[in-house]
């Protein structure tokens, strides 16, 4: 026991060279799982909008307003849909952001565009919404 003892105490290359090789090791280890063992990309039902979204709070339904308008208009539309919370942001750096049959669409007012032309509904757009003529387009006297 006390040439063990010794030999740590000695402060002898070999245990310096030991342990740095474990430490290596234990790092490449790490960075190989993270690099090249990527989990594959989780394949999502068919003409299932994914809707990706900054975290919820416990008793609010979101964060940001437009992830609250494109909940709201999937649940009106009763176009089926999935969260996925966290911070990944789409390719132009936006949240929320959408996948629909392996198409990434961002920005609320583009999803909902989109969503219409693939699904078909006309609950909301924001182009009709501006281009149509009030109900009462004469004042009343």
């Amino acid at each position: 026991m006390e040439g063990l003892l010794d030999t740590f105490v000695d402060g002898s290359p070999k245990i310096a060279y030991a342990v740095g090789g474990v430490v290596v090791a234990a790092a490449s280890v790490v960075v190989i799982r993270k690099l090249l063992l990527k989990q594959k990309a989780k394949e999502n039902p068919r003409d299932t909008v994914i809707l990706h979204q900054i975290g919820r709070g416990p008793y609010a339904p979101s964060l940001t307003p437009f992830a609250v308008k494109l909940e709201t208009y999937l649940r009106m539309a009763r176009i089926p849909y999935q969260n996925v919370h966290g911070l990944k942001v789409s390719s132009k750096g936006k949240v929320p952001w959408i996948e629909y049959n392996g198409k990434a669409v961002a920005d609320s007012t583009l999803c909902i565009d989109f969503l219409n032309i693939c699904t078909g509904s006309l609950l909301y757009s924001a182009t009709n919404m501006t281009t149509t003529k009030p109900l009462l387009s004469k004042r009343r006297r």
